[in-house]
């Protein structure tokens, strides 16, 4: 579907998107004098579940081979569509890093030597004899 708006385009799903990428448009409000004061409001770009894909795949396929011992514990923070990314123990500091290098990055965390960033509930550990 066509808009007047040369670079939104509308997709099946009548979901507007800046033209050429996956980015949708939640809010974009045009002034006629000041075009380079355009405010777009940004969200999430994917599902949930394509997060966690596009997230996971790229720190095993890219990142997790350049950690040892002695990064256990740091947190990762990827932005999931080109991959860059931050380490830091301070899962704050790395996101701040990586979000001054990208502010519209779509942002992935996970924890060197874990499947997960943060871990909720009860433990079940194991007994030993």
């Amino acid at each position: 579907m066509e808009t007047r708006h040369e670079h939104v385009t509308v997709h099946e799903a009548s979901v507007p998107s800046i033209a050429g990428t996956t980015m949708k448009v939640v809010e974009l409000v045009v002034d006629e004098q000041r075009p380079e004061e355009v405010p777009v409001v940004i969200g999430p770009r994917y599902s949930k579940e394509e997060f966690a894909r596009r997230g996971d795949e790229i720190y095993e396929r890219d990142i997790v081979s350049h950690f040892g011992p002695d990064d256990e514990g740091k947190f990762v923070v990827i932005d999931i569509e080109t991959g860059a990314y931050e380490v830091d123990r301070d899962e704050i500091a790395a996101s701040d890093r990586l979000l001054a290098r990208r502010p519209d990055a779509q942002v992935w965390l996970r924890r060197v030597g874990s499947r997960y960033a943060r871990r909720f509930g009860q433990r079940h550990m194991a007994e030993t004899a």
